[in-house]
């Protein structure tokens, strides 16, 4: 991973796909809530899947999208995650009305995040 990619509070991988958060970063070394000084090299994304979609809060709605892909929503349903075949995008709905973005796709834990606090500016939590 690169320095350029992550944020303090990002969640990422270590070990043996053993999650944990950024605490701090710099030039060269990443330190975690459980680790300190670990190298991007020693670090890996958290892919995104619906199991951590859900941990944040989101949750699944029976009716599909007017795009015909599933949807996940927050509480306020101003920021929602489409999925179609293991790809994931966002969209802010108004009500009942969607406008889509594919701005990028959503791929792994810390990007879906960076985009969330980008979009919001408000940090996205676990619902544990």
């Amino acid at each position: 991973m690169k320095a350029e990619e992550l944020r303090i509070g990002n969640l990422v991988n270590y070990g043996k796909d053993i999650a944990d958060s950024v605490v701090s970063i710099n030039y060269n070394m990443v330190h975690l809530s459980q680790y300190s000084a670990l190298s991007y090299d020693d670090i890996q994304p958290i892919p995104l899947t619906e199991e951590w979609i859900e941990k944040f809060g989101f949750e699944f709605q029976e009716d599909e999208s007017p795009y015909g892909m599933m949807l996940y929503t927050n509480e306020d349903w101003t920021f929602c995650i489409l999925e179609e075949r293991g790809t994931y995008s966002y969209a802010e709905s108004q009500g009942e009305d969607y406008e889509y973005f594919d701005v990028m796709c959503l791929r792994t834990v810390h990007q879906l995040q960076n985009l969330y606090f980008a979009l919001t500016g408000e940090e996205l939590t676990m619902n544990i």
